[in-house]
């Protein structure tokens, strides 16, 4: 009986620690509590390793006025990963014979046509060779003027800044173009896409693309409703360089199902990240960015306040997704190498 008792209680423990919210790493968890007593952070983290989630909590208000705690529901932008997500839609777009990442994109922009403009994958990797511009330079566009077509047009306007696939760039254009690439090879909008090859099949039911249902404001600062009222300007409320949302759970199904072949293959997987341009001492692949020790990885923040990141070291088969709205360190670092530093140290791993 006793040793039915001290084996109940086992079990009991293992399923307690693997539940959703339960601090593995304590002293991770204190760093984190530290920060949103602070003020500084806001937000959720999720912690995975050799499949299975060992850290999750949730820190900090998801409303300005601090009424409503972020919890394991709470949905946020996810500033810049979405740029995975559509590398990871380009693929499966090529895999069903769609588009080609050697396609010169004036074979499928009629903006482009005739004009030296940058492959598929030079957009992917940030290569593009587009000149800077803001994508808020019509500040008051009615509601739904604004068009996919006519960015494409404006930047087919202007000169070429360097040689495609010559020289790393980030600029969130890139991406919008991306989207737009997607919606003509389909011949659907790209939050249909998106759902049909990749929310519905994984169940992704928190997650998708351009305003929020019911408008929800889902960052701590004021900012939230600029953001929602800029993305409103948009043609169907979405501009894909900026719009998608999700939970960190969801995104790890997303990030667990690209990296076990259950959306494009294995050869696909290793195109995404094979680096093609460098940025600093890190190379740009598809949609993410590697390390020279070979951690992929994305990180983010929009000028709403939402910040994301998603990092995977194959030295530990360790995964960390982190979504949050709020980041204001004294320091000015970016919450992923403060971050991912705390993980590495809770973990006594060697970063």
């Amino acid at each position: 009986m006793k040793r039915f008792a001290l084996s109940w209680l086992l079990t009991l423990f293992v399923l307690v620690a693997a539940a959703p919210g339960f601090a593995q790493l304590p002293k991770l968890d204190a760093f984190m509590k530290g920060l949103e007593e602070e003020g500084v952070y806001a937000g959720s983290v999720l912690v995975v390793r050799g499949g299975s989630p060992i850290f999750r909590g949730d820190y900090g208000f998801s409303d300005e006025a601090q009424t409503q705690k972020n919890d394991a529901a709470s949905v946020f932008y996810v500033a810049e990963v979405e740029e995975t997500i559509l590398a990871t839609l380009v693929m499966m777009a090529q895999e069903r014979g769609l588009v080609s990442l050697d396609a010169p994109i004036g074979t499928i922009l009629p903006e482009f046509r005739d004009k030296p403009g940058p492959r598929v994958r030079d957009l992917l990797c940030h290569a593009a060779g587009f000149r800077a511009f803001s994508l808020d330079n019509v500040k008051y566009a009615e509601s739904g003027t604004r068009t996919l077509a006519g960015l494409a047009a404006e930047i087919a306007a202007e000169p070429l800044l360097a040689a495609p696939g010559t020289r790393f760039d980030w600029e969130h254009k890139d991406y919008a173009i991306v989207g737009y690439i997607l919606e003509l090879v389909t011949g659907k909008p790209l939050p249909t896409v998106l759902s049909e090859w990749i929310l519905q099949p994984l169940k992704m039911k928190k997650t998708g693309a351009g305003l929020y249902p019911g408008g929800k404001e889902l960052a701590w600062v004021s900012r939230s409703t600029q953001f929602q009222e800029r993305l409103a300007q948009w043609k169907g409320g979405y501009l894909p360089s900026d719009c998608v949302y999700s939970t960190v759970d969801e995104l790890e199904l997303f990030f667990s199902a690209l990296a076990s072949g259950k959306l494009v293959s294995a050869d696909s997987y290793k195109t995404m990240q094979t680096a093609l341009v460098n940025d600093g001492k890190d190379g740009s692949g598809l949609g993410v960015a590697i390390t020279p020790s070979g951690t992929i990885w994305e990180a983010g923040h929009s000028p709403s306040g939402y910040r994301a990141l998603f990092w995977y070291d194959p030295r530990y088969d360790l995964r960390i997704i982190m979504l949050g709205n709020k980041w204001m360190p004294a320091s000015g670092s970016g919450i992923n190498k403060i971050l991912c530093s705390q993980i590495y140290s809770a973990l006594g791993l060697k970063e």
